[in-house]
């Protein structure tokens, strides 16, 4: 949908310009043909990166985000300075040369700009990938202790004191912020190991209820530390 829309646009631009083709010499009307075109296709480039963005794909939706600001200024300047220098051309006659001169010079602040707006792409896909990252073990331990809660559900005989402690913790673990530290991420890795082996041990709970006990406590404490990390 997206090529048709930009080809029947170039085949507009292309078509105006040949009707009036009477009104230029044919170098300039060429150059004036390509000029349309690329101003055109440097417009229709970043008005489609919202269309592009895909929302199952954080990575990607980061990146088009990125190059969404620097690529429309860019893009817009250059579409608004090379048509401004093509009318005035119209209107008073410039000598080839120098048209060609000052669109070249317009060409290389486009390439400059998307090559700009390509890095600044790039840097934000970065950012949220390390974001991702840092995020990723605060995401799994939630979800762990969340399913240790579910788990409860389906065991019979489970003292009610056990359930709350579990569903305290769960709880207490949303207010976990992602941090990049090595002791975050120890002490993450803890915690999901705690739930780990606490979920092991809780459908044979009378034979572990000293051991869960111990390692609920230990959970406590583990928590305490890392929300105190940011």
């Amino acid at each position: 949908m997206l090529i048709a829309i930009w080809l029947l646009v170039m085949g507009l631009i292309i078509a105006a310009f040949i009707l009036m083709a009477n009104a230029f010499p044919t170098n300039v009307l060429i150059l004036d043909i390509v000029v349309g075109c690329l101003a055109w296709t440097a417009l229709f480039w970043t008005w489609r990166l919202p269309w592009a963005i895909q929302i199952n794909d954080r990575r990607q939706t980061a990146r088009s985000l990125g190059e969404m600001g620097v690529g429309w200024w860019v893009s817009g300047w250059y579409a608004f300075f090379s048509v401004l220098f093509m009318i005035w051309g119209y209107f008073q006659p410039i000598p080839f040369k120098w048209q060609l001169l000052v669109q070249a010079a317009l060409l290389v602040f486009l390439i400059a700009g998307m090559f700009s707006t390509v890095k600044a792409g790039e840097k934000v896909s970065a950012v949220e990938e390390e974001q991702r990252v840092q995020r990723r073990p605060v995401v799994d331990t939630r979800e762990r202790w969340n399913d240790l809660v579910a788990q409860t559900e389906l065991i019979s005989g489970l003292p009610a004191e056990v359930k709350e402690r579990i569903e305290h913790l769960a709880a207490d673990c949303r207010f976990i912020s992602p941090s990049p530290t090595p002791r975050a991420r120890d002490l993450d890795a803890k915690l999901y190991s705690l739930a780990g082996d606490i979920s092991r041990a809780l459908p044979a709970y009378d034979l572990n209820d000293r051991q869960i006990d111990h390692w609920l406590q230990e959970a406590q404490i583990t928590l305490k530390q890392r929300k105190s990390i940011y």
